[in-house]
């Protein structure tokens, strides 16, 4: 029997925010897989049971439970058809607060993710819209991205692999 593990971006998305996953696999009786992923007995696989979420003890809140996902994995996730240049470690408040441009602009993410504390985890991720640009994204398990600038210019575009947050442009 062959064992394989069919994980797609939304499941991964779905799963880190549910508070986490089963693991998937396919090759047994009455095992079918799908493009949103495996299916057993006629429930996707990679998704928490009623009756397993319903019995687990651990708080749901996404901040507290959910299986640590690298911040590569969650832009790669959020962001599944762009070119990913750029990942880093962010929190809801370090979006909120990120301010680039002239003194007293407006932090173009104040308001990004309504009802999530500050403390919650999540990613900043870098993706090349054109060539030459470079677009950051605020990245939340379970929410929609949130981009945060896009800079042109010669030099933008490239790949830079891990990163402490968004670049300071003046």
């Amino acid at each position: 029997m062959r064992i394989r593990q069919w994980v797609t971006p939304v499941v991964l998305a779905a799963c880190l925010a549910a508070g986490g996953c089963t693991p998937a696999t396919t090759g047994g009786a009455g095992q079918e897989p799908s493009a949103g992923g495996a299916w057993a007995g006629g429930a996707p696989l990679g998704t928490p049971s009623a009756t397993t979420a319903a019995s687990d003890p651990r708080p749901t809140s996404p901040a507290t439970s959910a299986p640590s996902a690298t911040p590569r994995q969650l832009c790669t996730a959020a962001l599944p058809r762009r070119t990913l240049l750029a990942w880093g470690a962010g929190t809801v408040g370090e979006f909120r607060a990120y301010r680039y441009g002239p003194e007293g602009r407006r932090p173009p993410l104040a308001n990004a993710f309504p009802g999530l504390g500050d403390e919650t985890p999540g990613a900043w991720c870098a993706t090349r819209p054109a060539p030459q640009a470079t677009a950051w994204w605020a990245i939340v398990p379970g929410r929609e991205p949130k981009r945060a600038l896009t800079v042109v210019g010669t030099g933008e575009g490239r790949r830079l692999g891990e990163v402490s947050g968004p670049p300071a442009v003046p």
